[in-house]
């Protein structure tokens, strides 16, 4: 199976809409939709193979937010004309604790994806990228012209920060 993630800035805020692929790759079909409070202005997104002991087959993503404040406010405006370092980097992956259906017998919402903050105090986060082994992130700050290099635990897909590269321009989203 191939799957495809987007980022979705909708009004109501943003979201990732995750896609299968049929096997002729000529159609994609809405399988679920991943929201959460940490998503504040997603920049880029990084799919990730999950440690498969666990459980076979499972994906999550790091995702990217440029700024630490919602569009249009007054803090978002000053964290952008000053460089603030006010965004993060996220981890989301399926929640194998909660219920397969999104809504229990009484109606109340139940999420299948849960989200965590994995590096704080990011000078507008723009681009997310894993190494071929899977072994190291990076993510840029923009307006630091900085990349940040983190090892990336396989287990439990926290990242501990190894080093920081300087970057002679303002740093967009890996290829």
């Amino acid at each position: 199976r191939k799957w495809l993630y987007l980022i979705n800035h909708r009004r109501d805020g943003d979201i990732v809409e995750v896609y299968q692929l049929n096997k002729d790759e000529t159609i994609a079909t809405l399988t679920d939709e991943v929201q959460s409070p940490l998503f504040v202005l997603i920049n880029d997104l990084k799919p990730v193979l999950l440690d498969s002991s666990i459980k076979p087959n499972r994906i999550g993503f790091y995702v990217a937010n440029s700024c630490g404040f919602r569009l249009k406010t007054k803090l978002n405006q000053l964290e952008t004309v000053l460089g603030a370092a006010t965004s993060d980097l996220l981890f989301c992956e399926p929640d194998t604790t909660q219920y397969k259906d999104r809504y229990d017998d009484k109606n109340v919402y139940k999420p299948q994806w849960k989200c965590k903050i994995v590096d704080t105090n990011i000078a507008f986060g723009n681009g997310v990228e894993i190494s071929v082994d899977g072994k190291e992130v990076y993510a840029v700050e923009s307006t630091a012209s900085n990349m940040r290099v983190y090892h990336r635990n396989l287990k439990d897909n926290t990242l501990t920060r190894k080093m920081d590269v300087h970057i002679p321009t303002i740093g967009d989203n890996f290829y």
